[in-house]
């Protein structure tokens, strides 16, 4: 397998994919196919993002079967006011608990947030390879520029 130069593939990869933090100083140290992969894919912020969807849609997908959470209210009258009134004695409180049933609501809300996760999971999976393509035909490039350099320079010196 070809080797290629980190600061020459780094360099044209964040020119055409926009990475959002800086390309690290080039290193003395040669790249694989593999390494590249494995950096562009630590570093993407479009990879992030679209992980970052997934994770949500999946947790609107784990809320959507929850049931709704019940409620308690408290409610005073008549207090702190004139006459009988002025105290807290003569205050009327009322303590109140509801709870919502659903009927027929949760299935398809449950169902609609499934499909929805299920759309951002293969999303952030289509995001990636598309990716690891970009970096893969970007890493062939790279590669046929230095072996026509290489060429050019062995015909100047003949």
């Amino acid at each position: 397998m070809r080797i290629v130069t980190i600061g020459m593939f780094v360099g044209a990869l964040a020119l055409g994919h926009g990475f959002a933090e800086a390309a690290p100083p080039a290193l003395a140290a040669p790249l694989t196919l593999a390494e590249v992969l494995r950096l562009v894919e630590e570093r993407s912020p479009a990879l992030r993002a679209a992980a970052a969807r997934a994770e949500g849609a999946e947790g609107l997908r784990e809320q959507a079967g929850a049931f709704p959470n019940p409620e308690l209210a408290l409610e005073a009258e008549n207090f702190g006011g004139a006459g009988e009134a002025r105290e807290f004695d003569a205050a009327e409180t009322t303590l109140r608990l509801t709870q919502e049933v659903e009927i027929g609501k949760r299935g398809p809300r449950m169902l609609e947030a499934r499909a929805a996760s299920s759309i951002a999971a293969l999303g952030a999976g289509a995001v990636r390879l598309d990716l690891r393509r970009e970096a893969a035909v970007r890493f062939a490039e790279l590669l046929a520029a230095e072996e026509r350099a290489l060429l050019a320079r062995e015909g100047a010196e003949t």
